[in-house]
């Protein structure tokens, strides 16, 4: 094997030589054309078409830009003017997402950009272009209200699952508001509102709408409870009061109920206004004593000595006149007051007390059961007996009031604080009628089961009619001119022995020239022209 792959080049070389100068350079000329051709494909399938993303207005933002693309992966540059930014065409619809993610440009998807697909679109892709370019559109209006600088959005759809529930899931709809001035819990409702109809939502339920400061302007999920903001006496009393009777109805539904109404129109509020002031008085520090309001101490002492009598009483003894003085006395007035200044702290507190008082409230509720009836059921149990169902229908078909079971009274005085004879409760049996669910078939159906007999009708025929024995007919062999010679060469021959009788082959013969005179002309064509050609 080695020394025949040795050969090969000699052998080669040897071919070679052989070959005219002509042939030569026609095998020159085709490797080298095919050699050409090759490179110039290379070079067309390997080589990258760049397709421009966005021009931005200032180099900063296209630099950021393309470093966000290349940490996700993405073939991208920057021209030759700093400012627009290319990618490879086969990466530009994921470069389109990344960007839209990240809010860049300021923009947004434009619905141009999130139409514009190629065969190479996925769904997913698809579906994210245009949620980007929704969400974009919904931006692009909140700025346009007077008193929203700038506004983000972001849209979640819930996955489909392809059924008929697809209807009742709705659209996550977040957004941060960047506000010139402060807004109303009106005006955030109103928002809200155009946001759950953009979506096709029925409900605020599933909107949430914060200002740049993290304050919740509108959050749906509390939008009937106690949450959110409250902006007024009256907006707090109705809150409170659906607080109320979401309380009531979550623990009524826990008891197997299936349908709770509860009244709040009688509810009473405390919404009075209470301020208080207290003053708290401490003593220095390092002072012993109690505290004074104030401190008044007065003290007075005297003392008198008396002299001669005066007059005309005779005296003992001989008696000096003193006129300058006619007695001895001394007295003393001691007054201590006291004001201190201890310290003092001062307090003004007010009190807006918002709650039910359950004292002066009543309440009613409503409780429904659910009787059902299956009609398959009744039918087997007897439920029916002599009645058909339409009649069973019909004689059982108004609700009846059914008496309260034990607990449920105290329990809904225990979760609401309202007295028990303050409590109204009703309950009610609701019948509920199902039919038997009969399969219709349509003409639909009936089209196809007609068309499934005669496929397989028309199978069964070919399989039989494959299977039937096949008569197999044999043809005479065509007879040739040497043949035909032959055979009447033969017929000669058999004359000269039967010269009275002809033979069974020259009657065949001639039956075969009269009968088909043609086919021997085309015969004797043939064989002239064999013999002078």
């Amino acid at each position: 094997m080695v020394e025949r792959l040795k050969q090969i080049p000699s052998q080669i070389m040897t071919m070679w030589k052989e070959l005219s100068k002509k042939q030569k350079v026609l095998i020159i000329s085709v490797v080298a054309a095919v050699f050409l051709t090759l490179l110039v494909l290379y070079f067309i399938l390997s080589r990258v078409e760049y397709t421009t993303l966005y021009k931005f207005e200032d180099t900063k933002s296209a630099s950021e830009t393309v470093n966000l693309l290349k940490e996700n992966n993405i073939d991208c540059r920057l021209e030759s003017d700093n400012l627009t930014v290319s990618v490879n065409s086969k990466s530009y619809e994921d470069a389109v997402v990344v960007m839209g993610t990240n809010d860049i440009p300021a923009t947004g998807m434009s619905w141009d950009k999130a139409l514009n697909n190629s065969l190479s679109t996925s769904q997913t892709e698809k579906d994210q272009k245009i949620n980007l370019a929704f969400q974009n559109d919904i931006r692009s209006n909140l700025i346009k209200l007077d008193y929203v600088k700038d506004a983000a959005v972001y849209i979640k759809r819930t996955a489909s699952d392809k059924t008929v529930f697809d209807d009742e899931v709705e659209t996550s709809v977040s957004v941060m508001l960047t506000l010139k001035e402060a807004i109303s819990a009106e005006t955030a409702n109103g928002i809200a509102k155009m946001l759950a109809g953009a979506v096709g939502n029925a409900t605020t339920e599933k909107i949430t709408i914060v200002d740049s400061t993290g304050n919740v302007l509108f959050a749906g999920d509390e939008e009937d409870t106690l949450g959110g903001s409250i902006h007024s006496a009256a907006e707090y009393k109705e809150k409170l009061r659906n607080t109320f009777r979401k309380n009531v109805k979550e623990i009524l539904l826990a008891c197997d109920y299936d349908d709770v109404e509860v009244s709040g129109e009688n509810l009473q509020f405390n919404m009075d206004k209470i301020t208080e002031m207290s003053k708290e008085y401490t003593a220095a520090e390092g002072q012993e004593q109690g505290l004074y309001d104030s401190s008044y101490e007065y003290k007075a002492t005297g003392n008198n000595a008396v002299a001669g009598v005066p007059g005309t009483d005779s005296n003992d003894e001989s008696v000096d006149y003193e006129i300058d003085t006619n007695g001895t006395s001394n007295s003393e007035v001691i007054l201590n007051k006291y004001d201190y200044l201890p310290n003092e702290k001062v307090k003004n507190i007010d009190y807006e007390i918002g709650a039910v008082d359950t004292s002066k409230s009543s309440i009613g509720v409503v409780l429904t059961k659910y009787h059902i009836y299956n009609q398959k059921t009744a039918e087997e149990d007897g439920t029916l007996g002599d009645l058909s169902w339409k009649q069973f229908i019909e004689q059982n078909n108004r609700r009846k009031q059914i008496e309260l079971e034990d607990g449920i009274l105290n329990l809904i005085s225990q979760v609401t604080g309202v007295s028990e004879n303050k409590i109204a409760v009703t309950v009610w049996e609701q019948p509920i009628f199902n039919d038997t669910v009969k399969a219709e078939r349509g003409y639909t159906n009936v089209v196809m089961i007609v068309l499934i007999i005669l496929i397989i009708a028309l199978l069964a025929f070919v399989v039989i009619r494959s299977m039937a024995p096949v008569q197999v007919t044999e043809t005479e062999p065509e007879l040739s001119v040497e043949e035909l010679l032959a055979t009447t060469k033969e017929g000669q021959e058999l004359d000269d022995i039967e010269i009275t009788e002809k033979s069974e082959t020259r009657r065949l013969i001639e039956k075969f020239v009269d009968e088909n005179p043609e086919a021997v002309a085309q015969l004797l064509r043939n064989w002239l022209n064999d013999d002078w050609g």
